[in-house]
């Protein structure tokens, strides 16, 4: 497992694109959009939706998922989502764009 403690939003990266072809160019890939996913559920770092805390672990066998490092809850990026990040880049929502 990887510690999450502090992960920031990257600088140069935009918050929220003016479209859906701007959004599949900003994030090209499953991690863009996975990092992207991040960014945007947790701007200032991890935060567990159950306890609060402030800590976590980043879960190598489960893609996009943390465990907190207070209550040992599992969160998914992608929990309460409409997409993941395969979908979410593409129109039909069946995977990358062509």
């Amino acid at each position: 497992m990887l510690p999450i403690g502090s992960c920031r939003r990257s600088p140069h990266m935009k918050q929220v694109p003016d479209s859906l072809l701007a959004f599949q160019h900003m994030v090209p890939d499953d991690d863009a959009c996975a990092a992207w996913l991040i960014e945007m559920r947790w701007p200032d770092g991890f935060v567990c939706p159950t306890c609060s805390h402030e800590k976590g672990w980043a879960l190598r066998r489960k893609a996009h998922t943390f465990a907190c490092t207070g209550c040992r809850r599992q969160t998914s990026a992608t929990a309460g989502r409409s997409c993941t990040p395969a979908s979410c880049r593409s129109p039909s929502g069946s995977g990358p764009p062509t």
